[in-house]
């Protein structure tokens, strides 16, 4: 689990790369060619609370909806979290996922971006033919003869 404190937060930085395992994004069956994902992090502190900025620039493996082949897709993703203080006095974050050492786990967060970035049909191509639907061959590399002797499409005369 990646996690950030809260005072980190508060002291603003910009630009900072943080580096996550692709393995900890693989449990909840997202997966990557690259083994760290590289995710640029940046706080800036205002009168209502802490923004975070958080960009993910990765390369994405995908099964394709039509023919099954895994295929890459470009991810970049940029999310800006709000925390707000819970009270006037700027005492604390009011944050549901802050735990009790008082830190923010990251990779909830990183997640939460990759399902919004995740494309609604994914397809290798634009054009993908998919696979037969008698004998299952992938219809982007190879032709079948198993439409022209499917007999519900042949006219009767």
């Amino acid at each position: 689990m990646i996690v950030i404190s809260i005072k980190k937060l508060e002291s603003e930085f910009k630009n900072e790369l943080i580096e996550i395992p692709a393995k900890y994004l693989s449990d909840h069956e997202y997966y990557f060619s690259e083994k760290i994902i590289p995710v640029l992090s940046s706080s800036v502190k205002n009168k209502n609370g802490i923004s975070l900025n958080l960009r993910i620039k990765a390369t994405q493996l995908y099964n394709c909806d039509r023919c099954l082949n895994i295929y890459n897709n470009k991810l970049d993703a940029n999310y800006d979290f709000i925390f707000e203080y819970k009270n006037q006095e700027k005492e604390r974050i009011e944050f549901s996922t802050l735990d009790e050492d008082g830190n923010i786990n990251l990779t909830s967060k990183i997640i939460e971006i990759i399902n919004l970035a995740e494309p609604m049909k994914k397809l290798c191509m634009e054009m993908c033919n998919g696979l037969c639907h008698i004998c299952g061959k992938d219809l982007n590399s190879k032709n079948c003869d198993c439409r022209n002797n499917d007999s519900k499409f042949i006219i009767k005369k």
